[in-house]
């Protein structure tokens, strides 16, 4: 699908569930293991109770610092317990999790304008630069990278997927993106994937393309060639095509080098 704009969710639980609350959850989760085991020591070296958080054996009479404790072992159990719902529940402002063929940019600018324009054109999406990283696995190939995303993606209504299926041996990431051919809502770039292939005929062929724009750039990286250049006529942006030892991979889209390259290292095959 052709694209656009470069690069902001009531949240289907079922759809936040498939994507494990993303790794971010994980970390949030092990610092909050961290302060609760924190606060435990605290209580038992405090001689404090630590189911009801009174002093073992006080009477209805407390000291000042033992109050001072009880209030500030109080304070980090609710503030263990706001960032395990923040992690929880990731849609909290109201904005609902969605893949691009789920929604209609009319839906997306109703939510920021109140007024249908004629043009799709004039849509405000957030495609700001990804804030972390989602591994994506395929388990029939065994194939996994890292791809970019970030929650603040998408506008005030939806925030994309970390990626979507688009068939067998191809998904799409990265923020959401109007083409305006047709104004559908898309994502900014596609990795897919099929049999490994020897680079040297696909060079030619991509040079005696006539819709060639510049030159095609040859590198190796991690040991494996890859090609980056340019087709206008697919209107997908930069192509990158990566020739692994087992699969042939090529990533199409809005995205900068880094980005692409970043995707690339990330690239593995586990079985």
């Amino acid at each position: 699908m052709p694209v656009q704009t470069k690069r902001k969710t009531t949240v289907k639980k079922e759809t936040i569930a498939t994507y494990e609350r993303l790794r971010l959850r994980h970390w949030v989760m092990f610092w909050v293991l961290v302060a609760a085991t924190h606060a435990l020591v605290i209580a038992i070296f405090s001689n404090v109770d630590v189911k009801t958080l009174m002093p073992v054996g006080s009477t209805s009479s407390t000291s000042a610092a033992e109050e001072q404790l009880i209030d500030e072992l109080r304070g980090q159990v609710k503030s263990l317990g706001d960032k395990v719902a923040s992690v929880e529940e990731p849609q909290a402002e109201g904005r609902i999790m969605a893949n691009a063929k789920d929604v209609q940019w009319r839906d997306l600018y109703l939510s920021n304008q109140g007024e249908l324009p004629a043009d799709c054109g004039v849509l405000q999406l957030n495609t700001t630069t990804a804030t972390q990283t989602y591994l994506w696995y395929d388990q029939s190939t065994g194939i996994q990278a890292e791809l970019p995303y970030s929650f603040a993606w998408g506008n005030d209504r939806y925030f994309p997927t970390p990626y979507e299926q688009v068939n067998s041996s191809t998904i799409s990431f990265g923020p959401f993106v109007i083409a305006y051919q047709g104004c559908a809502v898309g994502r900014e770039a596609e990795l897919t994937f099929g049999e490994s292939a020897d680079p040297n005929p696909v060079l030619r062929e991509i040079r005696n393309n006539a819709d060639l724009v510049g030159p095609v750039r040859q590198r190796i990286i991690n040991g494996i060639t890859v090609l980056s250049y340019r087709i206008e006529a697919l209107g997908y942006g930069d192509i990158w095509d990566v020739f692994g030892r087992s699969y042939r991979y090529t990533i199409k889209g809005s995205l900068s080098d880094a980005e692409a390259m970043s995707v690339i290292q990330s690239l593995r095959v586990t079985k």
